[in-house]
Formats: structure tokens, C-alpha cells, sequence
């Protein structure tokens, strides 16, 4: 049993998080720690943080659970690029992020 729960959460407005989902403070939130989004760059698909603006450590965000389309479990790949940012580090080796997302 891992000491995080990765979970994919997708947004209403397309956005796809990848986050340790924290216990719900009520019904109408959900607090995400540490939370990657993925951008498209001439290296491929590169995980990125949701907002660069913000100090990174332990960010947990508040969001309305209006905003939130569906939670779910992400892909193993998925959830190895956010353990080797945020969590052990101790992951399987993927050769690439564009095998995960397909594009186009």
C-alpha cells in the first residue's frame, strides 16, 4: 500500500491533473497536493506543475468539486512521473511519456 493517493483528476475545462488526493475536507472540495499537468514539447510529452507561479513543496490546493469532471486512477506510467517529482523517487523506467498520451 503506497503512502500516497495518486489519482487522475480531470477538470471541467479539459485540464488533466495528476496529484496526491488528499481526504476531502466536505463535500463540496477536494484538496490536491502536489499537483502535475502535462505539457507538449519538442522533447514530447513533459510533466509540468499546475501553476509555476506557486512554491512547489507540499502545495495542496482547494479546488470546488464543481470544477472537478471525474477522479480516477491514473495509468502506472502516469503516476511513476509523479512519484519521481514528489514522492520516493523509486520508480519503473519508462523510455516515454509520448507512449502514454496519444496525440492527434
Amino acid at each position: 500500500m503506497s503512502e500516497y493517493n495518486i489519482q487522475l483528476v480531470s477538470l471541467v475545462n479539459g485540464q488533466l491533473i495528476v496529484c496526491d488526493l488528499v481526504d476531502e475536507p466536505d463535500a463540496n472540495n477536494v484538496i490536491l497536493k502536489n499537483p502535475l499537468t502535462f505539457a507538449h514539447t519538442e522533447q514530447g510529452v513533459q510533466p509540468v506543475p499546475l501553476n509555476p507561479f506557486v512554491q512547489e513543496n507540499d502545495l495542496e490546493l482547494v479546488v470546488n468539486r464543481s470544477h472537478v469532471l471525474y477522479i480516477t486512477e491514473p495509468r502506472k506510467e502516469v503516476s511513476d512521473v509523479w512519484s519521481k517529482n514528489f514522492g520516493s523517487g523509486l520508480v519503473e523506467v519508462h523510455q516515454n511519456m509520448d507512449s502514454i498520451i496519444k496525440i492527434g
